[in-house]
């Protein structure tokens, strides 16, 4: 509950001293869904969510339970999911409700800059 209080606090501070803030969905498990998505206005342009290193089926339908209850409470016109693209197979036919703009994450750009790189100095 720190974190999540001092993350919308920064976001807030921010926000004051000028600054455009992206909101952020982020949960533990479906015992955090009554506060969690809290401070997070509703219909708001943007919201992102991270998505990484989920692998198993249990995993994958845990997170889908929690980025959809965090749409159905917040309602964002758009839905950005930094490393979602590498998901987007087992996301995409959930995530009827809200355009979602896929992002790759860091490591998988890094990942194919660096085979590239590779393959032409061979």
């Amino acid at each position: 509950m720190y974190n999540h209080y001092r993350s919308r606090w920064c976001a807030r501070f921010w926000q004051e001293a000028g600054l455009d803030i992206i909101p952020i969905l982020r949960w533990s498990d479906a015992r955090t869904y009554e506060w969690v998505f809290t401070g997070i206005p509703q219909h708001a342009p943007v919201v992102a969510v991270e998505c990484r290193s989920i692998k198993s089926k249990e995993n994958q339908g845990l997170y889908l339970e929690g980025i959809c209850e965090g749409i159905r409470q917040t309602q964002p016109e758009k839905l950005v999911i930094y490393g979602g693209a590498d998901h987007r197979t087992w996301l995409e036919p959930h995530l009827t409700e809200t355009e979602v703009v896929w992002l790759e994450s860091w490591t998988t750009v890094r990942r194919r800059v660096r085979l590239r790189a590779d393959k032409s100095v061979k």
